[in-house]
């Protein structure tokens, strides 16, 4: 009886590998098309020649030329393996089928001399597509969703007064996006005070916006929420780390809504050592108020930095989080900060990683428990001092 309990435990381990190993190979499979289609469509933007290609993180296809090398250099981090809680021979056996089924080399030729000097394709983590232009410093957004498209362009037109982007302009008979493109300082070689001036930027900015735009009309009720997690996330326990921080006192309260970034954190701001610039507002909709001030913090402690996470409970942002409360007639009470990032975390999770990251919501899941955990930990320590 053991012994065959001991087999069927290994079969399931099998089995689940292997359903895992055909999702990944039909995922991959399907990138690959989507990208040659991509190529063919818009080749215009891009030099003729032979462009390697890889794939880790991100997939990319550039020229062999020193601009690609440089980029590729300066941007290293978004081309790292994913950090993933699985066997390192699971790992190790992904990237072999990936080395099989990668492109090796995409052959571009034909460009009608448009002008466009494109060199290389970057496709995001949500399977956007850039092409950089690097002799006429510009970044080509091609936008086949017209809804996307549509949303980025608002998004654009809205912020744009109060954010400095790299927005040039928009074509709306082809649906593309052009942007500055930016030599940047990458996030990691950031000095702190580099960061605080970013952040500090960051919630003025939004200070700024919020006088001028927030929406008293729009309101999200705390009980629909709950509801909305309850029919949207699978995983119980996270579920329940999340709904528990919610005091029942609360559970009538509605708030208000308001179009912000919608994925806001330190990877979609440049620094060119002078001036910091937003990108990236494909995501851009309309949620709690606050929601894109405590991502930038949340998205940090996410990674494993919490210091900007432990400083939000310290009370360093309460001047910041006080007038954005008063603008939208709400009051900033230092006692329910956890109430606040328990909306926060629950609107993100059923609004953006159950709809955006479906096929890696279970590691997610167990990173937000480690966060929640970590919090409560920090949280203890204050409440003892």
């Amino acid at each position: 009886m053991v012994r065959n309990q001991g087999f069927m435990t290994t079969f399931n381990k099998v089995k689940q590998v292997y359903l895992k190993t055909l999702r990944y190979v039909k995922r991959i499979s399907e990138e690959n098309k989507r990208l040659m289609t991509f190529i063919m469509k818009h080749q215009s933007f891009l030099i003729c020649g032979y462009y390697k290609a890889f794939y880790k993180t991100r997939k990319i296809i550039y020229i062999d030329n020193e601009d690609s090398h440089e980029f590729i250099r300066k941007n290293q981090e978004l081309f790292k393996l994913n950090q993933v809680n699985s066997s390192a021979f699971f790992k190790k056996g992904m990237m072999c089928i990936l080395d099989l089924l990668q492109l090796k080399r995409v052959v571009v030729k034909h460009n009608e001399k448009s002008g466009h000097f494109g060199s290389l394709l970057l496709v995001t983590r949500y399977q956007s597509y850039k092409i950089f232009d690097f002799k006429n410093n510009e970044v080509v957004n091609c936008i086949d969703d017209i809804i996307k498209y549509n949303n980025i362009k608002t998004a654009v037109s809205e912020f744009s007064a109060y954010f400095k982007t790299t927005a040039i302009s928009f074509d709306d008979d082809t649906q593309v996006f052009y942007e500055k493109y930016i030599v940047n300082k990458p996030f990691r070689l950031w000095e702190r005070e580099e960061i605080d001036r970013a952040l500090s930027l960051s919630y003025q900015n939004y200070i700024n916006y919020f006088k001028d735009v927030k929406n008293m009309e729009s309101c999200l009720s705390v009980e629909s929420l709950i509801q909305s997690s309850q029919d949207s996330i699978m995983d119980k326990e996270i579920l329940h780390s999340m709904v528990s921080l919610i005091p029942e006192k609360n559970r009538n309260d509605f708030w208000p809504m308001a179009r912000v970034q919608g994925d806001f954190n330190f990877s979609n701001i440049l620094y060119d050592n002078l001036d910091f610039y937003f990108i990236d507002w494909e995501h851009s909709g309309v949620h709690l108020f606050f929601y894109d001030m405590i991502n930038i913090l949340f998205t940090e402690a996410y990674h494993k930095d919490y210091f900007y996470l432990e400083e939000y409970f310290n009370g360093r942002f309460d001047h910041y989080f006080t007038e954005v409360f008063m603008l939208f007639g709400k009051q900033f009470i230092e006692e329910e900060k956890m109430y606040y990032f328990a909306l926060f975390l629950i609107t993100r999770m059923v609004f953006f990683e159950s709809r955006i990251n479906v096929e890696m919501i279970d590691l997610i899941c167990k990173e937000y428990n480690r966060v929640i955990n970590e919090v409560l930990v920090m949280t203890k320590k204050k409440d003892r001092r």
